[in-house]
């Protein structure tokens, strides 16, 4: 059964409409995901016949926490986080999805049958959904494509325990500095004044990464911008000094303001 928390925290979205694959995405598109390469073209061909796709906008929800674990799904285009909500409200974000990337299959082969987070919509997407059944026997058909989930699925483990050490040995200054280093790796690009960030992500979404407060997010970014360490370029953020960025451990380099918070 869906959990009632999350669904009060998400009446305001709404759920579009799943629609048969009209087999826009072919084989040569699916092959870009490593894991498709590992599986035969024909068990490739069952499952984009029984794939349905959906157009999500910015704010819907493609599932909730609790829901009957029935798909497998595979980013196409835009991007989309993985949440969980608190009984008061509070978002916590576990991590952002980008294109050619596979989410919700982490209850693949287990007793689960619900989802143990929500997902939601960053920006307008492309979402492609495959059945449970049918995903688990592709990956049964080949030896290969098991191996490369697993492994596939060990590095996510190594990087939600990560995210667990940081809640544990860093407060939240250091946790929104090792965030900028880390989402530069995955989404920097290197400009005259520094790494822009090719992300619009707001100061609540980032907030919600790092367990804190919009405005414990945003006194910290307006004191990281006075030091130096980054820029804005609208609503676009730049590292400036990446390397002194990720070397804070704490709020005892920033204003006592921000050692009060949080």
């Amino acid at each position: 059964m869906t959990d009632s928390t999350n669904r009060g925290n998400v009446q305001h979205h709404s759920f579009a409409k799943w629609q048969p694959n009209p087999l826009n995405f072919s084989l040569s598109s699916l092959s870009r995901v490593p894991l498709f390469t590992k599986i035969s073209p024909e068990e490739i061909l069952k499952l984009e016949r029984s794939a349905e796709e959906r157009q999500v906008r910015a704010r819907q929800v493609v599932f909730l926490f609790g829901q009957r674990h029935e798909h497998v799904y595979l980013l196409i285009a835009g991007r989309v986080k993985l949440l969980r909500n608190s009984p008061n409200g509070r978002e916590v974000t576990f991590g952002l999805v980008n294109p050619n990337e596979l989410f919700a299959d982490t209850g693949l082969f287990s007793a689960s049958s619900t989802y143990h987070y929500s997902c939601e919509a960053i920006e307008e997407s492309t979402v492609l959904a495959f059945r449970r059944t049918d995903f688990e026997a592709a990956l049964e058909s080949s030896g290969d494509s098991m191996k490369h989930m697993y492994l596939q699925q060990c590095q996510q483990r190594l990087k939600v325990e990560s995210r667990l050490a940081d809640f544990v040995f860093f407060d939240v200054t250091a946790r929104l500095a090792r965030l900028l280093v880390g989402l530069a790796g995955t989404y920097g690009r290197s400009t005259k004044i520094g790494t822009l960030l090719k992300l619009k992500i707001t100061h609540q979404e980032l907030a919600n990464l790092i367990g804190s407060t919009r405005e414990t997010t945003t006194l910290i970014l307006s004191e990281f911008r006075r030091r130096g360490l980054i820029e804005f370029a609208g609503r676009k953020i730049v590292l400036v000094d990446p390397e002194q960025l990720g070397a804070i451990e704490g709020a005892t380099y920033l204003h006592k303001a921000v050692e009060r918070m949080d």
